[in-house]
């Protein structure tokens, strides 16, 4: 490991605090349960671990298209980046997406978890599993499937489009762990 990566390695030891954009407690509850996750397979002892949420919650409504709400998440990185003390050792954003895939004539859409993640070693996005949406659940016939926050309470879109099989927490913790994997692996794989 470089340097500079066992020392921060060293310090997550001692405990970790996060902040994270999220809009909903299913979302910071997922985020938990990622570091929790990865950090307990990692290290020997049991983690201190401390989330912090940022600013206000985003207005429900429509589902945006990936590469709109990954713009979105790079600003709100880089506006915590910005604006905040270098006190915490991970800035977190999660979102979901709609994902589209043209397959011949068709034209599919997904629901997919997005998350940024941002520390002193590396920066990384990850994503959960996908889900499809269904056709009849489009408004207008259009790519635009609106997010109700009676929805969004009882456990998010994953939730109800897989009859409760996945939820937004699960689709939260598998895209944040994704992002983490992807900053320490190279790390982690050589010891």
């Amino acid at each position: 490991m470089e340097v500079g990566v066992i020392q921060f390695w060293e310090h997550l030891q001692k405990g970790i605090d996060v902040i994270a954009k999220a809009s909903f407690a299913f979302e910071l509850l997922g985020i938990k349960d990622a570091f929790k996750d990865y950090f307990s397979r990692i290290f020997s002892s049991p983690i201190s671990l401390v989330i912090v949420p940022y600013d206000n919650p985003e207005p429900v409504g429509f589902m945006k298209l990936e590469n709109e709400i990954l713009l979105e998440g790079r600003r709100v990185i880089d506006e915590m980046l910005n604006n905040l003390p270098e006190y915490y050792d991970f800035l977190v954003w999660t979102s979901a997406s709609l994902k589209k895939i043209e397959i011949g004539d068709e034209e599919h859409l997904f629901l997919v978890r997005w998350a940024m993640v941002h520390c002193p070693v590396g920066y990384a996005i990850g994503s959960s599993g996908a889900v499809e949406v269904p056709k009849e659940m489009l408004r207008d016939g259009k790519e635009r499937v609106y997010a109700s926050f009676a929805t969004l309470k009882k456990g998010g879109m994953f939730k109800s489009l897989t009859g409760g099989m996945s939820s937004g927490r699960d689709s939260v913790k598998e895209a944040v762990v994704n992002a983490i994997a992807s900053i320490f692996v190279p790390y982690v794989e050589k010891g």
